[in-house]
């Protein structure tokens, strides 16, 4: 709520009616707080060509402070995500807000208080691939055998008209090929476990006949909560729902370990792109992906341990130093030592007077 600018003017502009008009309004000129002075080195004319350019100014001054120069808290992720890339530095939101001068921020990454990062670069295929941290978490969690398919990600989409079947075979096939997480398996190795990455399959559509909406929903919900065996089972599954010659459903399911979310959207629209393309007859316009996730598993094992993960754990065990080892919430009832997953639905019908 606090004004980046202010500006004095002789009088408001208006409009026609009397009201303020807003778009006429003079752009603040938001000049240098100390005097331009130059960037001295790499680290600060990179900060220093960031500053400006997520600013939108011609030039910004060592020593000018970035907040008194029109930056706010939102254009701050964006310097701080542009210095992380540019200079291959882990960057805390807060060191901007700390050391908001070109020069200010410069000298602290160069006193190495933050986190030198190494570029990102395919690993060797040839070495035993690690799973990244939130990848063993989820492995864990499996060998307990209390998922009962909870961690798995789905989507269906609904497909209308007339449907060319071969050509969607060939776009899924298509995105297996492109993506290494579709067709890795995860075996157990000691204590933790080892990525394994399968060859490329196809991918083969054989529809499925559904005779009504409740069918297709029933068999839906069976694909999505059957459980992977991470070790042994393609963790990507397919199947195509028939409800009419043109209306199918799409469906998948795949284990959170190789996707989330978002995941998913790159997913399904990468399959829309890939069965436009075959469909007239064209082919991938996707271009080759430089960096797998393993590769990312790699380098955030190797950065761990290289400089950040004593600096982590000796940070959180000051933090939680005399923190009760165990927190027992209160419940309503003894909880077992495996969850039973029980649970209830309760449907209603909103009517429509209410939804508009």
């Amino acid at each position: 709520m606090v004004p980046s600018a202010i500006v004095t003017l002789a009088v408001l502009p208006l409009t026609p009616n009397g009201k303020l008009d807003r778009n006429a309004l003079p752009a603040p000129e938001l000049a240098s707080t100390s005097g331009y002075a130059a960037p001295r080195g790499q680290t600060e004319t990179i900060l220093a060509s960031i500053f400006a350019d997520v600013l939108g100014l011609d030039r910004v001054g060592i020593h000018d402070d970035f907040f008194a120069i029109g930056g706010h808290s939102l254009l701050a992720t964006q310097v701080v995500a542009r210095a992380q890339q540019e200079l291959n530095v882990q960057l805390a939101l807060r060191a901007l807000f700390e050391a908001s001068t070109v020069a200010g921020l410069a000298a602290r990454l160069n006193s190495s208080t933050e986190i030198k990062v190494s570029p990102l670069l395919p690993a060797s295929r040839q070495q035993p691939l690690p799973l990244s941290h939130g990848q063993e978490r989820l492995w864990f969690v499996e060998q307990l055998g209390l998922s009962n398919g909870g961690y798995n990600v789905s989507a269906a989409v609904r497909l209308t008209g007339k449907l060319d079947v071969d050509a969607l075979s060939a776009a899924l096939s298509e995105v297996v090929r492109r993506h290494e997480s579709l067709r890795t398996r995860f075996a157990g190795r000691g204590d933790s476990a080892v990525q394994l990455i399968d060859p490329p399959w196809p991918v083969v559509l054989s529809p499925e006949a559904v005779a009504t909406e409740d069918a297709a929903r029933q068999r839906l919900v069976a694909l999505m909560q059957q459980p992977f065996d991470l070790a042994q089972d393609r963790l990507l599954r397919v199947a195509l729902l028939q409800l009419s010659p043109d209306m199918h459903v799409l469906a998948l399911s795949i284990h959170h370990i190789v996707s989330d979310g978002w995941s998913m959207g790159v997913l399904v629209g990468e399959i829309e792109t890939l069965y436009a393309a075959f469909c007239a007859g064209r082919p991938s316009p996707l271009p080759e992906l430089p960096i797998q996730y393993a590769d990312y598993a790699v380098w955030q094992r190797r950065w761990l341990e290289e400089t950040a993960l004593q600096r982590q754990l000796e940070y959180w065990t000051v933090q939680l130093a005399g923190a009760p080892g165990s927190i027992e919430l209160a419940t309503d009832r003894p909880r077992p030592a495996v969850p039973s997953f029980r649970g209830a639905v309760h449907r209603l019908t909103v009517d429509q007077a209410c939804t508009a």
